[in-house]
């Protein structure tokens, strides 16, 4: 699991995915020092890192389309 983090400005619109950021683009917009209970490696590892809310999604997707038939159609 990876974490999310979001940079949005106030006129923002258009899809979420967009405004996905590091966590470490947060902190130097806002000042803000986030997840600091974490040894440093830690740290700089997950806030560095630019998750994404979709992985869970992506992933089931790709392994649906391997499996045999889904359901659903419509």
């Amino acid at each position: 699991m990876l974490p999310v983090a979001f940079l949005l400005p106030m006129n923002a619109s258009g899809s979420i995915e967009r405004y996905v950021c590091s966590i470490d683009k947060v902190e130097g917009a806002t000042g803000l020092d986030f997840l600091r209970e974490l040894p440093d490696g830690a740290e700089n590892e997950l806030e560095s890192t630019q998750g994404t809310i979709w992985q869970k999604k992506q992933a089931e997707t790709t392994s649906s389309k391997g499996g045999g038939g889904g359901g659903g159609g419509g």
